[in-house]
């Protein structure tokens, strides 16, 4: 057999050459189907590579020689685009996008630098506005600092708008400028609770009235000369005349009097109200008036020389306020001359308050002129012909009698005038004009003949006697009269209670109305100890009514033989329509209906408006004691809701009001609105009436609510409110799908907070089984579904998402580091590209752009940048300015591949970055087969120098 092979030991090593081959000599049949030319340089003549031939596609990170197919040229442009939108996915779109500007970074670096930050801006000028400058606080409040401590806020409670001073006792100012001077219109100050000064008076308008403090005598403040108060105690206006509190008046009278009871031995009496001074005051003991040297006054503590007697009667009468005089006001009238300021009063009105100016009609204020004497000044000259008219008054102080003059005009009287008034005819009484005392003359049973007018007293019996009998007896065989024969006065019988003529026992008026004095007694056809007595009112014969004691125990009242109201006086009770009263208010309705009845109607007729009403009051007495009467305890109130327009109303609206004494401050506590609306304590806040059907107010700060308790303390009870969302269901068909419970799982009433909801489509209501959300007692949240919630979740600085009960890696050598996802962030950053030991300048950073996405502590991070310059940069070549820090530890040993441009490799050579461990950049480096090594701006690059990648890092 020919041989056809040539074996490798007939041809030495590199024997064959080109020229040795003939062309077409060796084709490609006669080639071994696999050769090994890896050590082996072809040349090839310039010929087209056949379109349908191919090669092995190298690696993305593979920067040598070899040949790049069309699927590895893809992926190096797919890696450089990075998904990026079709109209930015070219070097030519990016370069337009930044306006061609090949300083875009310098040129948008400054124009950022002119402007402030969103958080936290500091603004070095002033800030001018063409339209409207809004605050949104969005929920927050304004806060207004100096070098970085709060000094001032506004903030906002519900539809109020609060400013706040929060230095301790800094004052609050309103101050603006008038005419040349910058002043202080207002002044609140807040080391005496926000006490409110005024620069200069204020006024007021509109149809209301001004509110002044009001508080007890006990609650007076430390106050300044010229402070006002309501005086709740006394009932009266008073004012602080720089040592003492001083009533100016009353609520209808400038006249108070108190009255007091001698005991023998008490010298020393307490006034209702603070008087001027002894003046403003007169005293008497029985009707006999003191004269001043007869006592002192300090303050509203009058004491006496000498103690009055037990049981004399003390008056003493204060005159609270100056009154008009009598004299006729003084009105005169002038007209001025060019220019002309005073004018000359005929009197001295004593001050500018006492007078009343008009220019023309027209009233003039208390600062445009001034009252010396009897000139009065303008501050401005008058016009030629202006008509200035003056009206005058004078005031004179009651009680003090050395100012008072002796004239008819008076429509007072003093002591001397009122003695002069008096004159005695004939002979049974003297009269001493200069001691004013008027004595009679006969005291041993006079007998008159004819008629006696006497204007004093007639005494009758000699005998001081408590006990004994003196009596007044008419002797005539027929009928006596008491006669009164002055219209319109009363005939009063008086007895002793005790040495004096005291008790007013009888008062039959001119209308014949008769009084019984209180705690007195009408006794009728009874002897001591019976029983029995009727009185029996009527046009006739059982007719009218009657009431009598029947059975001993009461009164009752009749109509004929109907009770009407029976009083068991021994039980203390009271029978309307029975008379066995088994309460102390029984009323009770003879017969049967099915309709219901009206038992008791409280009307008050008096008027409508928004406050009127009628009210049931509840007393009762404190076991220690209490005030007189009882404290009132609470309360039931009907009162309208709105204002009636006038007339017979149409159409209003009435709610009932429920008040309580707690500590002493009685209040009202719960309403219930015309509407069926139940409001408590609505008022504390504002309100009026409740805003809901169920509406409950507390105290601002105060721990207040709505306890809902179950009847158990055993484990697993609960309490709860049902929620039903639809009306008209009977009580069989509750479907209240909603609830809340509360479930007690330990001691001291310890347990969970449930939110149940019933989706099933039948009459059962919401129990503790249909739970969908349980807040435990360590405050954990559970849900029985999804959690979907309808805007951000926001965690606390330092905590997150646990996946604590997803299960941990299991393969050998893994060890679980964290499950708590406590951050996400996505953003863009600015890179620049730098030198390890002189920067690049003359140039500028080309084209910065990078995106980063941090999940919990890692980091990825996309970039582009590029760097021009015209010195000499040396060093290694950084890429800066990475978003977070990179983490000193080994999770960031890794080697990421980068793409360069003008970046200079040798064969088979690779760029790639190195994160700098504890700094926000990475170095890069180049890979060959030699092994790896740093790059440096000397060796490896010129201007200008472009890379791009992306990798990812861990951060602290």
């Amino acid at each position: 057999m020919a041989n056809t092979k040539v074996t490798q030991h007939v041809i030495a090593n590199n024997a064959i050459t080109a020229d040795q081959l003939a062309s077409a000599a060796v084709t490609d049949a006669k080639l071994h189907s696999t050769l090994d030319l890896s050590g082996k340089t072809l040349t090839l003549p310039a010929t087209a590579i056949p379109s349908a031939s191919t090669a092995t596609t190298q690696a993305a990170s593979d920067n040598s020689t070899k040949l790049a197919t069309t699927a590895y040229v893809t992926t190096a442009i797919a890696n450089l685009n990075d998904s990026a939108p079709t109209a930015l996915n070219t070097l030519n779109e990016l370069a337009a996008a930044l306006g061609d500007d090949a300083n875009f970074s310098a040129t948008i670096t400054t124009s950022l630098a002119a402007k402030a930050p969103l958080a936290n801006p500091t603004f070095t000028g002033s800030i001018s506005h063409g339209s409207n400058l809004t605050l949104d606080a969005d929920g927050g409040q304004v806060d207004f600092k100096d070098a970085g401590t709060l000094k001032a806020l506004i903030d906002f409670t519900g539809n109020n708008v609060e400013i706040q001073s929060r230095v301790t006792d800094a004052d609050l100012l309103l101050r603006g400028q008038d005419g040349s001077s910058f002043i202080t219109a207002l002044t609140l100050d807040m080391s005496e609770a926000g006490f409110a000064t005024f620069n200069d008076g204020g006024a007021f308008g509109g149809t209301g009235a001004l509110k002044i403090p009001v508080g007890t005598t006990g609650q007076r403040p430390t106050a300044a000369t010229g402070q006002i108060r309501w005086n709740s105690t006394d009932g009266a206006l008073e004012v602080y005349n720089g040592t003492a509190w001083t009533a100016v008046g009353t609520g209808s009278s400038n006249k108070v009097l108190d009255t007091f009871t001698g005991n023998g031995s008490n010298a020393t009496f307490t006034l209702s109200v603070t008087p001027a001074n002894e003046d403003a005051i007169m005293v008497f003991i029985d009707g006999a008036y003191q004269e001043k040297s007869d006592y002192t006054l300090t303050n509203n503590s009058l004491v006496l020389d000498t103690a009055p007697l037990n049981n004399e009667k003390i008056a003493v009468h204060t005159t609270t306020a100056a009154v008009h005089d009598g004299t006729s006001a003084v009105n005169q009238q002038f007209t001025a001359t060019a220019g002309q300021t005073a004018f000359t009063l005929s009197q001295d009105p004593s001050s500018e308050n006492n007078t009343q100016v008009y220019i023309n009609g027209v009233y003039q204020q208390k600062t445009d002129y001034t009252v010396v004497g009897t000139t009065l000044t303008f501050d401005t000259g008058l016009t030629v012909g202006d008509v200035v008219e003056v009206n005058m008054f004078t005031v004179a102080t009651l009680g003090n009698t050395d100012t008072v003059t002796e004239g008819v005009s008076n429509l007072y009287h003093t002591t001397a005038r009122a003695r002069g008034a008096i004159s005695v005819s004939g002979n049974a009484l003297s009269y001493n004009s200069s001691s004013g005392v008027i004595t009679a003359n006969f005291e041993e049973s006079p007998a008159f003949t004819g008629s006696v007018d006497v204007a004093g007293n007639i005494t009758v019996g000699n005998n001081d006697s408590i006990l004994a009998e003196n009596n007044l007896r008419f002797k005539s065989s027929g009928a006596a009269y008491i006669d009164h024969n002055t219209n319109g006065q009363s005939i009063v019988f008086r007895t002793s209670n005790s040495s004096a003529l005291d008790t007013q026992a009888l008062i039959i008026d001119h209308l014949g109305n008769s009084t019984i004095r209180s705690g007195g007694k009408l006794i009728i056809n009874r002897t001591d100890n019976a029983t029995g007595g009727e009185i029996t009112y009527g046009p006739s014969s059982g007719t009218g009514f009657t009431f009598n004691d029947v059975n001993s125990d009461g009164i009752d009242f009749k109509t004929g033989s109907t009770m009407l109201m029976s009083i068991d006086s021994t039980n203390q009770k009271v029978g309307i329509g029975t008379d066995s009263p088994a309460t102390l208010l029984h009323i009770k309705k003879a017969g049967s209906t099915s309709a219901v009845q009206e038992f008791i109607r409280i009307e008050n007729n008096a008027g409508g408006g928004a406050s009127a009403g009628s009210s049931i009051n509840f007393h009762h007495y404190h076991a220690g004691g209490g005030p007189a009467g009882g404290a009132k305890a609470a309360s039931i109130t009907a009162q309208n809701m709105a204002s009636w327009p006038g007339g017979t109303p149409s159409s209003y609206s009435t709610g009932l009001a429920f008040g309580t004494l707690h500590e002493n401050t009685f209040a009202e506590r719960m309403r219930i609105s015309s509407n069926g609306k139940v409001g408590i304590n609505v008022e504390k806040n504002g309100n009026s009436i409740p805003q809901k059907t169920f509406h409950v107010e507390h105290t601002a700060g105060a721990s207040e609510g709505i306890l809902i308790s179950g009847a158990s303390d055993t484990a697993g009870h609960t309490a709860g409110i049902l929620l039903r969302a639809e009306g008209g269901e009977a009580d069989s068909s509750l479907r209240a799908k909603g609830a809340i419970f509360f479930e007690r799982t330990g001691t001291y009433g310890v347990g969970k907070l449930h939110l149940a909801n019933n989706i099933g489509g039948d009459n059962t209501s919401a129990t503790l089984s249909h739970a969908r959300m349980t807040l435990d007692t360590d405050g954990t949240i559970s849900t029985s579904g999804d959690f979907k919630p309808g805007a951000d979740v926001i965690m606390n600085n330092g905590r997150g998402i646990s996946f604590s009960a997803t299960a941990n890696a299991s393969t050998a050598g893994t060890s679980m580091g964290s499950e708590l996802l406590d951050d996400y962030e996505e953003g863009t950053f600015s890179p620049t590209i730098i030198a390890g030991t002189t920067n690049p300048t003359g140039g500028s950073n080309l084209s910065p752009t990078g995106h980063y996405v941090k999940i919990g502590r890692q980091v990825w991070v996309a970039f582009y940048v590029g760097v021009s310059w015209t010195n000499s940069p040396s060093g290694g070549i950084y890429v800066n300015r990475l978003p977070f820090t990179i983490a000193n530890n080994s999770n960031n040993n890794s080697h990421p591949s980068a793409t360069t441009y003008n970046f200079g490799t040798g064969t088979g050579e690779s760029p790639f970055l190195s994160p700098q461990l504890g700094q926000t950049n990475a170095r890069l480096y180049m890979m060959g087969p030699a092994g790896w090594g740093a790059a440096d701006f000397a060796s490896h690059v010129s201007s200008p120098l472009y890379i791009t990648g992306q990798f990812t890092y861990f951060t602290t």
